[in-house]
């Protein structure tokens, strides 16, 4: 039986009498309880305790041990206790060692003979070859799952895109624009990094690559105003970079493009392309950090901290502005100490002369990623902090506790830096407002 099985049936026994909606919120809260304090459930509810108090008791009691440092007004108003339904089966095979080698390549027929094809098919030569008209046939009208998820990186979608070339980025609703634009060069990410949205996003049964780079070029219309474009929404922006090689291309089309500075964000440092050609002033590239023990923890197979900044140290001499990432930032116990000491080494690797700008996003993800964490990566504790309902509806911490976060990462940043260009990413403008963050320029750009 499932954990999530075995407390509802413990539940069950100790209290026959409650329905489905008030077991299930009980469920909920051992669960998280137990997971929390590193406790067998059987001790959160002890069998033949708590007989004679009510559910709302039994519940408010539970609810002030899961969520110590919530006010009641969060607690009453904005908790999510969603129903408990873990299948092991769906759990994510973490590896000591990783190496991204495809099993199968899907090349579908218009881009059979592209570049991008032949350089995929010599780069694995061992990957079973499959001729499509169209990715649909492979994944057709079926609604792909996080099980789904779990074995993307066997399967490389070679594919011309005839659509989504230029995005605005999906900004949750209500939150303060940043005015990003989006490249849509590839779907799908080899990392797994446990927070990733692409879990609850993904709608192909692998990693898929556009080939027709060049109608990317051809639909782009050169804006009358300056505009931040970048590629790291749907994929990590230079993780595949060896095999695709789109990184040339895309410098030496947006240096021509004085209004643009495009961004390529990601977490790898595999920056070997980069350094091959000239820099362009309009193309930055950025990085995703967080500190030591939470890229251990769930950032798995990506590069270390250290990694990165030799990375973006490397790419500063060869030319290149460089821009950085907090987000999500995660809550523990000395996350205080930890990033601030990220931000120390930041700026002891990459003068503030060459950053761009910093952005800053604590963690947020809706119901339905939570249900894919907990399934997914069933042993770690990324979600024992004290989430609730957000302005947008996703699980966010507080709003009081946000700000916090945001007002310390801010002083500590301009403590080497007073002028940085520093924004929030997908937040509320009340907390925008609240840490007097001067609008970024690219907020109210026109969409491509």
């Amino acid at each position: 039986m499932s954990v999530s099985d075995l407390i509802s049936a413990y539940i069950h026994n100790q209290y026959p009498k409650l329905g489905v909606n008030k077991s299930r919120q009980i469920v909920r809260l051992v669960y998280e309880i137990a997971k929390r304090e590193n406790q067998d459930f059987h001790k959160i509810l002890p069998l033949g305790q708590d007989q004679n108090r009510s559910f709302t008791e039994i519940k408010n009691s539970l609810i002030e041990r899961r969520y110590p440092h919530l006010t009641a007004h969060e607690k009453r108003h904005q908790l999510i206790l969603s129903k408990l339904d873990i299948d092991p089966k769906l759990q994510a095979e973490i590896n000591s060692t990783y190496t991204y080698r495809p099993e199968h390549l899907y090349i579908e027929t218009a881009v059979a003979r592209s570049y991008l094809a032949r350089r995929i098919k010599a780069k694995f030569p061992r990957a079973k070859q499959h001729t499509i008209t169209s990715i649909k046939e492979v994944a057709g009208p079926k609604k792909y799952t996080f099980s789904d998820y779990n074995s993307r990186s066997q399967n490389l979608f070679i594919i011309q895109e005839r659509f989504n070339f230029f995005t605005p980025c999906p900004c949750s609703t209500g939150s303060a624009r940043c005015g990003y634009q989006i490249l849509n060069l590839g779907l799908g990410c080899a990392y797994e990094c446990a927070y990733c949205h692409l879990q609850a996003y993904m709608n192909a049964p692998g990693i898929v690559f556009p080939a027709n780079i060049e109608d990317f070029f051809a639909r782009f219309k050169n804006p009358h105003q300056p505009v931040r474009l970048g590629t790291g929404e749907f994929t990590d922006s230079l993780l595949f970079d060896d095999i695709t090689g789109f990184s040339h291309p895309i410098i030496e089309f947006f240096r021509q493009q004085p209004n643009v500075v495009f961004e390529f964000k990601t977490k790898s440092v595999n920056i070997a392309q980069l350094k091959k050609i000239p820099s362009a002033p309009n193309i930055v590239i950025a990085w995703s950090l967080n500190p030591p023990d939470v890229i251990r923890e769930y950032e798995f197979y990506a590069p270390s901290l250290d990694a990165r900044l030799k990375a973006a140290q490397e790419c500063v001499r060869a030319g290149y502005r460089v821009a950085f990432h907090f987000d999500p930032i995660i809550i523990t116990d000395r996350w205080q100490h930890a990033y601030q000491d990220v931000i120390t080494r930041l700026y002891a690797t990459v003068r503030p002369e060459n950053v761009a700008w910093i952005s800053l996003g604590a963690l947020r993800l809706t119901p339905r990623m939570k249900r894919i964490i907990e399934n997914r990566f069933p042993t770690i504790h990324l979600l024992d902090g004290e989430f609730i309902r957000g302005f947008d509806g996703k699980l966010r911490y507080p709003p009081r506790i946000r700000l916090e976060i945001f007002t310390k990462m801010i002083s500590w940043i301009r403590i080497h830096d007073p002028r940085i260009a520093l924004y929030l990413c997908m937040e509320d403008p009340h907390l925008v407002r609240a840490c007097r963050l001067p609008p970024l320029k690219y907020a109210n750009a026109a969409t491509i």
